[in-house]
Order: structure tokens, then sequence, then C-alpha cells
């Protein structure tokens, strides 16, 4: 079922093996150049990932929510979760059948095209945008704004790698995340 929703197979293999979420939840330090720094807590992470994971289809203010979910030094991790979150989202899609169609993951790519953005499409009960990094070519992200604008009313997911997802929607997307999660191993540096 995963997979008819766009998961990829090689990012489920990794869904096999399980793991304590909460050890790989990084504190994140965001700094804005011309604003005072901010934190955001494991607890706070945490929170908002345990809300969404019980409703993967809900929304934030009467508009859908929007988590950017990352991980270092991959994205594995947060694709990882992120098909956990499909998953339960496609659980409490056939449960209440809402109107709207199933729930999506799209991998943006660096082609001019894409067919999300372009087409019309039946609206999804929830999208989740995978292939974005810090790195990401300026065209990619102009794609990745573009979707997160066109379905603003449904819950959305940005899965990314490297970098923690606070800098990237601040500092390249230029967009409000709703909440943040950010994984990295169990064995990392202090900074």
């Amino acid at each position: 079922m995963l997979v008819k929703c766009g998961v990829s197979p090689v990012d489920m293999l990794f869904s096999k093996r399980t793991f304590d979420v909460e050890p790989h939840v990084t504190p994140i330090e965001v700094d804005i150049p011309r604003l005072p720094s901010r934190s955001i807590a494991v607890r706070t992470q945490m929170s908002a990932l345990r809300k969404v994971l019980r409703a993967p289809l809900g929304t934030v203010g009467g508009r859908g929510y929007c988590l950017a979910l990352g991980s270092f030094p991959t994205d594995e991790m947060a694709k990882w979760i992120a098909s956990e979150i499909m998953y339960q989202a496609l659980v409490q899609w056939r449960e209440q059948r809402r109107h709207r169609a199933m729930p999506i993951w799209h991998r943006v790519n660096g082609s001019y095209r894409d067919s999300l953005r372009d087409e019309a499409v039946s609206i999804p009960s929830l999208l989740v945008i995978s292939n974005v990094t810090h790195e990401s070519t300026p065209m990619t992200l102009e794609k990745v704004r573009d979707l997160l604008e066109k379905f603003n009313n449904v819950p959305r997911i940005v899965v990314c790698g490297g970098n923690d997802p606070a800098t990237l929607f601040s500092t390249r997307l230029h967009l409000r995340a709703d909440a943040v999660v950010y994984l990295g191993p169990i064995d990392r540096v202090p900074d």
C-alpha cells in the first residue's frame, strides 16, 4: 500500500529495522542573521512528532500542518519516520474515507517539470516531499515552495538530509514550519 502512494521500496528496507527515536533527536540551534538565535529542544521535537503520529491527517488552526523532518548525515532516518507517518495516515484515511485522495509521497528532482505541481491532481490527504537538502538547486527548492503553497490546506511533510530542517526552512525555503524534528547518530560529537 505504501508503494502505491509513492514510497520507494528502497526507503522501506530500512524501516524493517526498529530503533528508539528519542536518542537520535538532536537539539537545534537556529541562527538566522539579524534575528535572535533560538533553540528547539528534544522534548519539543518529540512532542510534535507524537502529535503527528497520533493524527497524521490533522490540521493546525484549520489548515494543514507543515512538518520539517531531517536527519544527519543522510536522510535515511527521516525517511523511515516519514514512512511510518505515511503508514499511520493510510490507516486513518481508510477508516475515515475523507473527501480527499490517498496520501502521496513525492520525490522532487532537478528537472523543469513536476507533475504534481504542474498538472491538475486530486488533493491528497497528506503530502510527503523528499529528495531535499540544504544544497538542493534553487529550481528544486522553488518546486518545494510551490508544492507547499499549492497544498497548504493539507498536512505536509518535507524530508531532508544533511543540515537541520529549521535552517533549511528559514534560510533557503523562507517558509514557516509548524514543527521540526532533526535526527542524528547517537554517537555524534557535540558542537
